[in-house]
């Protein structure tokens, strides 16, 4: 029998009808090290079996790196791998699984990734073992890696000529297609060789982005896009009318891909589609592309283009657009930071907000002003997102507050969040710990679990508490 308090919010929130959420577990560490401040959330290693869904963290353990796996359910530790030579050393990268910010992307191996200094380490999910090494080559920096099937594909970027007018780098920029079961080298391509770079791109440091999808690796740069085939052969190369946008040079700029898998809907199948935002300090807007199923060497069409109202100017204040596809007709979401001149005064509106778009036509569906202290995360059709209030749950259809967390971040800027199903017993989000004193990692709640969790509420919530006896109760998450 479950006890179940609902709580309804009074101040604070979009809804009057959002309850509290609990803290199911915390990852305790003095030594606990997330790198937030980087664009990564906590790794959730899915697994390949029932009970196998791990999050995973970096540490320090005597002076020393080490990645630890907990248990999704109860936080507790399953694995540690331990890194040799002192933590003072050598600056990691966060762990990733090479599906972050794509949820509904696969990773077959169930690795755990991680760059050492010059290394990249692979570890089991399943043991923490490692897997394979990978040395990163000289004169690059690896800025991207994202799970391809069996396949981990890595975009290294070369280091540019320190002058502010001509930061062209002094080696080019490849892309790497790496084997996830053993870590060996399937090809390498020089990506001047797949899209060619003007004089101009090369004066302005047009921004170089990729994401993998099924079959074909999209790369682009400044506003041309390409898709390479799991050889490393190119499929085809087009551009992307972005209709006038500037990106950080003179030229247009795609500055973000995310790849959106086939929906396979029973009244009308939608094909494979690719979302490619371009973002600068003043505009930005959204172009939707749909590829060929059936020709794999047929360039990416356009679907649709958006942006907001000319009488506004708009740029991702928080960086990377999130995608939930199953949302209806789907459904994406970004942190917008909008000067708005139609107020009829010398002096325009400025705000933040969270902003919900249809997928399938770019048009705005529902704003919420916040202050955003991560990146949004969806997962089933909700949206979770730390602001300066505390961790809020919405759903993705209408912004509406599902449930929350309050509690205000110590730090700005460093709260990305990781949901999950937790095996299935219900919907978890992990995250940095909320309140002054919170260097560990939480897993917080809409629901409470038998006999563990406590519940969170702040000064803003007043309970009106109903007990609701049942043999099992699940709140729809």
């Amino acid at each position: 029998m479950l006890l179940i308090l609902l709580v309804t919010l009074l101040s604070g929130a979009p809804s009057a009808h959002a309850i509290g959420g609990y803290l199911r577990w915390s990852f305790n560490s003095s030594n606990a090290y997330f790198p937030y401040n980087a664009p990564f959330a906590p790794a959730i290693l899915r697994g390949n079996a029932p009970g196998a869904e791990r999050v995973v963290t970096l540490n320090v353990n005597n002076e020393q790196w080490e990645v630890t796996a907990l248990d999704i359910v109860s936080g507790q530790p399953v694995w540690n791998a331990l890194f040799p030579g002192n933590a003072v050393d050598t600056y990691p990268s966060g762990v990733t699984t090479g599906t972050e910010f794509n949820h509904f992307k696969e990773n077959p191996q169930n690795l755990a990734m991680i760059q050492m200094g010059p290394t990249i380490v692979a570890l089991d999910g399943d043991t923490g073992a490692v897997s394979w090494q990978w040395q990163v080559p000289d004169n690059v920096t690896v800025t991207g890696m994202s799970s391809w099937g069996d396949t981990i594909a890595l975009l290294a970027q070369g280091e540019p000529i320190q002058s502010p007018y001509f930061p062209t780098p002094t080696t080019p920029t490849v892309l790497y297609a790496i084997d996830a079961a053993s870590g060996n080298t399937r090809w390498v391509q020089n990506a001047t060789t797949i899209l060619p770079q003007t004089q101009a791109e090369a004066a302005t440091y047009a921004v170089e982005c990729f994401v993998a999808g099924e079959d074909s690796l999209f790369y682009s740069r400044a506003n041309k896009l390409a898709a390479v085939n799991k050889d490393g052969s190119v499929a085809w190369k087009t551009s992307v009318s972005l209709e006038g946008s500037v990106g950080t040079g003179q030229g247009a700029n795609i500055t973000h891909l995310i790849y959106i898998p086939r929906k396979d809907d029973a009244d009308k199948p939608v094909s494979p589609r690719i979302l490619a935002n371009a973002n600068n300090w003043s505009f930005q807007r959204f172009v939707l592309l749909s590829l060929n199923d059936t020709n794999s060497s047929a360039p990416a069409t356009p679907l649709w283009r958006s942006r907001i109202p000319e009488t506004a100017m708009e740029n991702l204040f928080y960086t990377q657009p999130v995608v939930d596809p199953w949302t209806n007709r789907g459904m994406f979401y970004y942190w917008s930071n909008r000067t708005d001149w139609s107020t009829g005064s010398d002096i325009p509106s400025w705000k933040v907000m969270l902003v919900g778009r249809d997928l399938s036509n770019g048009l705005e569906m529902w704003t919420q002003t916040a202050i955003p202290v991560g990146l949004p995360s969806v997962f089933e059709g909700r949206v979770m997102v730390v602001t300066a209030d505390g961790l809020v749950a919405m759903q993705g259809a209408s912004g509406s507050t599902i449930w929350q967390i309050p509690g205000v971040p110590p730090t700005e800027y460093s709260y990305n969040v990781a949901p999950t199903f937790g095996n299935e017993t219900g919907m978890l989000v992990a995250s940095r710990c909320l309140g002054p004193a919170a260097p560990n990692l939480c897993m917080y709640s809409a629901f409470q679990p038998e006999g563990a969790a406590v519940r969170l509420s702040g000064p803003s919530m007043v309970s009106i508490a109903v007990a609701l006896l049942a043999g099992v109760l699940c709140l729809a998450f």
